[in-house]
């Protein structure tokens, strides 16, 4: 009954967009093979260079963004890594103060610490800096880190976390079943 039957006026278009996308999958395939990104045997081929120069941007202003810290531990050794688009060998103030003092009965404990460091290149034409950071001395608290240049007015913080000593603690707990509860009765 429908051998006999002539294709729709709604089969016809959807036949020949099928053919065509067959067809565009097809030829990039053969395009992606052409240009040495399929499975064929590339070693003989000469290689360029990759480009490692990065155009100057020149009517952008400057940058700095801190890449986000997490929540650190009483003790813990890490990096705070700021990207930039400050030129390489300029320096930057790189400070790490606590949100607010703690006092006890015998002292208060503020945490001020400031170091110059120099912006260094990295990958995707943007630069970094590189802070390196020891909290054995903080104390659990909030933290800003702020990075500034003094000669490109520009600047930036991020708020992380000290945590105490990490503490694990396993709690035993007694089996109210024993294996005489599981036999046949």
């Amino acid at each position: 009954m429908t051998a006999d039957r002539p294709m729709t006026s709604f089969r016809v278009p959807l036949a020949l967009v099928l053919v065509m996308v067959a067809m565009l999958l097809a030829a990039g395939c053969i395009a992606e093979t052409s240009r040495g990104t399929g499975l064929e045997n590339t070693s003989a081929r000469a290689t360029t260079p990759a480009q490692t120069q990065c155009t100057a941007i020149n009517n952008t202003s400057y940058w700095i963004t801190i890449d986000p810290i997490g929540d650190k531990f009483i003790g813990d050794k890490f990096s705070v890594i700021a990207r930039t688009n400050i030129p390489v060998g300029e320096e930057i103030l790189a400070e790490i103060a606590t949100t607010s003092t703690h006092c006890t009965k015998a002292k208060c404990y503020f945490v001020d610490e400031n170091s110059i460091v120099k912006v260094v290149e990295d990958i995707d034409c943007f630069n970094k800096t590189i802070v390196n950071v020891n909290a054995s001395t903080y104390k659990q608290n909030e933290y800003l880190v702020r990075e500034r240049s003094a000669t490109r007015n520009t600047s930036t913080y991020l708020l992380f976390n000290i945590l105490s000593t990490e503490v694990i603690t396993i709690r035993t707990v007694s089996n109210p079943y024993n294996e005489s509860s599981f036999k046949a009765r």
